[in-house]
């Protein structure tokens, strides 16, 4: 009867594992879809699901925290948003699907108390008509116009279609 060293049953357990770890499980993929959250001509939450059918993936991560995630679940198509109906949609379809969420914990409750929400817009409303009106320092408008050139930049490349917010090359801009 051949015996084992202490040493080399350890050795063969952990050659044992890493061969299983490194062959023994399929290669793992992550894709991470662009996306804008509101309904346009050329993206709405059919053409998001395609794309998300076309990949298939097992598990999708939301941009909000476990409350938000909560309203994803418990809601059907009367949620606002192309990800959401998308993504409902898509568990539909493949039920397996887990998904969660991927942001910081209290994330729109923080931003409702700190009078962030709804009022996004409306402080880039105020920014402007500062810039408009000149009362702004020289590198206040400096960095507004900076904000301006990239939004501008933005809205061009969300008016084309997916694939041309969804790829190496947007990472960039003027």
């Amino acid at each position: 009867m051949f015996k084992m060293s202490t040493k080399t049953s350890l050795a063969l357990l952990l050659f044992s594992l890493v061969f299983y770890i490194g062959f023994a499980q399929k290669k793992s993929e992550i894709y991470i879809v662009g996306n804008i959250h509101d309904s346009v001509p050329n993206y709405n939450p059919q053409i998001l699901f395609e794309i998300i059918d076309r990949i298939k993936p097992d598990i999708i991560l939301h941009e909000v925290d476990s409350e938000g995630m909560k309203a994803y679940e418990t809601s059907s198509e009367k949620l606002k948003g192309n990800e959401i109906i998308a993504s409902n949609r898509y568990v539909a379809k493949y039920p397996k699907t887990l998904r969660f969420p991927f942001d910081f914990e209290g994330r729109n409750q923080y931003r409702k108390e700190k009078g962030m929400v709804p009022t996004d817009n409306l402080a880039v409303q105020l920014i402007d008509s500062l810039f408009k009106t000149h009362m702004l320092t020289r590198e206040e408008a400096s960095i507004y116009e900076s904000f301006q050139r990239i939004t501008s930049d933005l809205i061009s490349i969300a008016s084309l279609s997916p694939e041309n917010f969804n790829n190496t090359r947007t990472g960039t801009t003027s």
